[in-house]
């Protein structure tokens, strides 16, 4: 979804995901990505372990168990997300990574408020109906709600690379 003719700055929502490695092929396939700074941007959820509330007598371990998983949760996320913009950096793009915390959606917006982007590259499932309804669409809500352009790159499908402006081919006549 194009909003307006600005390409660059990009962020890349990385999810960590077989549909995200999809769309990192995009970035690293297509030509037109060459020189603009891409932040990849992982969200590690921070969300609250309501076990811990309906057993009062083991609360003080369910939360040493939940700092100790959130914190290990966030260490994978800042190693994953570097070792993609790494990834980016060798195929010659000018990658930085970014882990936040929270909502992904409303996180991956958020960064790209920031970062003045003008496109949010982001892979998906491709999802619909009642899977979507219970599963939740981060690649929607980010459609939805995003300041700039949005390019959903549908997981397990190959896009081939924008070609300039092509002349017209001229259509055979039927015989």
């Amino acid at each position: 979804v194009a909003r307006d003719e600005r390409l660059g700055p990009v962020v890349f929502a990385d999810d960590r995901s077989l549909h995200a490695r999809a769309a990192e092929s995009v970035l690293t396939e297509w030509p037109l990505f060459t020189g603009l700074p891409i932040t990849v941007v992982t969200v590690s959820e921070d969300g609250f372990p309501y076990a811990a509330s309906v057993a009062p007598l083991v609360y003080v371990d369910a939360m040493e168990g939940y700092t100790r998983s959130a914190r290990d949760e966030r260490h994978l996320a800042e190693v994953e997300c570097e070792t993609v913009a790494t990834r980016l950096r060798q195929a010659g793009l000018d990658a930085t990574s970014e882990v936040r915390e929270g909502d992904p959606a409303h996180e991956i917006v958020a960064s790209a408020l920031a970062h003045g982007a003008g496109l949010i590259v982001v892979g998906t499932r491709g999802q619909t109906g009642l899977r979507r309804l219970i599963l939740g669409s981060v690649a929607r809500n980010v459609l939805l709600h995003a300041p700039c352009s949005v390019l959903v790159v549908r997981g397990g499908t190959r896009a081939s690379p924008p070609t300039a402006a092509c002349p017209a081919t001229p259509v055979p006549a039927s015989v």
